[in-house]
């Protein structure tokens, strides 16, 4: 099935698109459909071109597909709730039939008190269709929300800084109110003309900062976009935003210009006639200007700890060893399943024929492939020692990557002890991997790692697979924040 976006684009809307083929890679698909145009699948900012059965998965991505393995996580479950069904028994029977799930797939093994207590808290936690499955959304969430506070309180100093300068203002003008008020005009009347004159500041405040957060979004966007494509989020203000905007900036003119009206038309008319009254001693007195001014200084001393505490972050953030070289290093990604690759020799030539081109380059001092890089996803399963029961207490995930040679130099990742990988590495030699210090540490203490074995997976018939050759400092793969973990790297003319 293709989208309609896509059958637009390349069919013309041709209504007898049923039938045709397409090719991809190799492989030859005949369209059976066109999705609607409101249709643009599970994962908010991405917007498939076609829809291909799963039944086909070993023809689409062969080599990378897991029917057959229990820990292959690749798949999102859809549901549609049946009448009268509720989202918390759904989820409720979801996570009961979860845990029982999970109890098979541990089998014999016996948990330790604190992990049966993880078992029973953990929880799959349903998420309604009509908002998608989105990275974005998990990974900016709660920044924004930040943001969001630390606008409000912005604000509010704005507010009341205002508040004041409209109330030594309505200070000056007592002298023309009462004026106003003796010759008949009644005090509703002034107080409807200042509350007009706040709002009409309020307005054109609203409307300056709409002009300026549609600039502002986009340079926001752009400064936290990686690499030559912006983020797909749409920051455009919408209707909602001006809606908001519009009803914020109401409720602003009524909160803090309704108190400088009341204050300025309550004036004692004989004295307020007479020449010589200076502002500053009614000002002076004014319970209302003091309150407001002991309010600035309150919320902007909350405002400059949380830009304290924030600096202080950035600056421990930027000085954390990521165990890698960040600097001059350049990526691109590559899919050679689209042009007929297949998980073979032929593909493992390609790398070589990459590395070897991208080396040449004038500038380059080394150029390697990698199956996952820092903050772009991870592999994660257990390992099992050689000549050590398996002993889920002291187990820990190990993260595993699959590498070309250069890759410790290019990354610029040291060498602690052994070697990395070689020519002699080849899909015919003995199996190696190269491991961080935390995985020698956790699996193979009071000695060497280098000549040990052990294999993936917790089955103890593989803990002779893979022989370790050599040891690399330890390195950040998911985030700057992440504590040390176990490790291992592979060589790829042998995955």
């Amino acid at each position: 099935m293709v989208s309609y976006s896509w059958w637009k684009r390349r069919f013309d809307r041709d209504p007898a698109v049923v039938g045709k083929t397409v090719k991809l890679g190799s492989t030859i698909y005949t369209i059976i459909g066109v999705a609607p145009p409101e249709f643009f699948g599970t994962k908010v900012g991405e917007s498939p071109d076609l829809w291909i059965p799963l039944s086909m998965d070993k023809q689409v991505s062969p080599g990378w597909n897991g029917f057959d393995n229990k820990w292959f996580q690749s798949l999102y479950i859809l549901a549609r709730l049946k009448p009268g069904v509720t989202v918390a028994q759904a989820q409720a029977n979801v996570n009961l039939l979860a845990r029982q799930i999970w109890h098979e797939y541990l089998g014999p093994v016996v948990l330790s008190k604190q992990q049966q207590e993880d078992l029973q808290h953990a929880q799959i936690q349903l998420t309604p269709a009509a908002r998608g499955l989105s990275r974005l959304r998990f990974e900016f969430s709660l920044p924004l929300q930040i943001l969001m506070a630390v606008v409000g309180l912005v604000l509010l100093i704005a507010c009341a800084n205002i508040a004041n300068l409209l109330l030594a203002r309505a200070t000056t003008r007592q002298r023309e109110i009462a004026v106003r008020m003796a010759i008949g005009a009644g005090r509703t009347r002034l107080i409807r003309q200042m509350l007009t004159e706040s709002l009409l500041l309020a307005l054109l405040g609203g409307a300056l900062g709409v002009m300026f957060a549609s600039w502002a979004s986009e340079a926001l966007l752009a400064m936290v976009s990686a690499g030559p494509e912006r983020l797909p989020l749409n920051v455009a203000p919408d209707a909602r935003v001006l809606a908001f905007t519009l009803l914020l900036s109401l409720g602003t003119a009524l909160l803090f210009g309704i108190a400088p009206a009341l204050r300025a038309t309550r004036v004692d008319l004989s004295p307020s006639l007479k020449e010589g009254r200076g502002m500053a001693a009614v000002a002076s007195r004014s319970p209302l200007a003091k309150a407001l001014i002991v309010c600035q200084v309150a919320l902007s001393l909350v405002l400059l700890i949380g830009a304290g505490l924030f600096l202080r972050s950035l600056v421990n953030l930027a000085s954390v060893d990521a165990g890698f070289n960040k600097e001059n290093v350049l990526l691109f990604a590559i899919d050679p399943v689209d042009v007929g690759y297949k998980e073979d020799a032929r593909l493992a030539n390609l790398y070589q024929q990459i590395e070897q081109r991208v080396s040449a380059q004038p500038g380059v001092r080394a150029a390697s492939v990698s199956f996952f890089t820092f903050s772009q996803g991870s592999w994660t399963d257990p390992v099992s020692i050689q000549g050590r029961p398996p002993t889920p207490e002291n187990d820990m995930a190990t993260t595993h990557n699959v590498v070309g040679p250069g890759y410790f130099a290019t990354m610029g990742i040291p060498l602690v002890l052994g070697r990395v990988f070689g020519l002699q590495d080849t899909e015919k030699s003995p199996k190696v991997a190269v491991i961080n210090e935390t995985m020698a540490r956790w699996y193979f203490p009071g000695g060497s790692p280098v000549g040990r074995r052990f294999g993936i997976g917790s089955d103890p018939k593989h803990s002779n697979d893979i022989e370790v050759v050599g040891v690399v400092k330890d390195a950040k793969y998911e985030s700057l924040r992440e504590r040390s973990f176990p490790a291992a790297y592979y060589p790829y003319t042998q995955r």
